[in-house]
């Protein structure tokens, strides 16, 4: 439910600010092919979002090849994702320790760069346990009001990590523009 939310936004914000870019999205829990739960969709939906012709995929080594940045849900994505492919640990976050960075510490220069730079300041311990800082929770099973204060919770990260790394949204996007 998350990872389909956070995909789309992120193309919304990308294309907003003129950044052309491949977002993709896979699951560690997927049941491949299901389409969004109803409830998401209508979440996604008021935020000016269409998620409904995503489908769930199963996260796999071959999806982590080349990128330019992993952006996971919760710390166990993480790990997960640093589990099939080492190499992307310099830039593989959670959405939340993400933005957190963005906020502190926003680039002065390319967006590669400034992900070298702060990987060199970071230690794989930053990927154990659980933190609600660093997780966004998982509303399934919490009902629809959850299910819509996670997708809110997501597109404004998403837009303050798009607006932290590439510069301001060309507009205001959806209810939390």
């Amino acid at each position: 439910m998350r990872s389909p939310i956070a995909k789309v936004a992120f193309e919304r914000a990308l294309s907003l600010g003129g950044i052309e870019a491949e977002v993709a999205s896979a699951g560690t829990a997927a049941l491949v092919g299901r389409p969004p739960l109803a409830d998401a969709a209508q979440a996604a939906q008021r935020l000016g979002l269409d998620i409904t012709g995503e489908r769930a995929r199963q996260l796999e080594a071959k999806h982590l090849q080349d990128v330019d940045l992993v952006v996971a849900m919760t710390r166990e994505h993480l790990r997960w994702a640093v589990a099939l492919e080492p190499r992307i640990w310099p830039v593989a976050y959670t959405l939340k320790q993400l933005a957190r960075r963005v906020q502190a510490e926003p680039p002065t220069g390319d967006v590669a760069s400034w992900l070298a730079e702060i990987a060199r300041e970071r230690s794989k311990t930053e990927m154990l346990g659980r933190l609600a800082a660093d997780d966004l929770m998982d509303p399934v099973r919490q009902g629809r009001r959850a299910i819509f204060a996670c997708a809110e919770e997501i597109v404004r990260l998403v837009d303050e990590v798009v607006a932290g790394l590439w510069g301001p949204l060309r507009r205001a996007v959806g209810p939390l523009g």
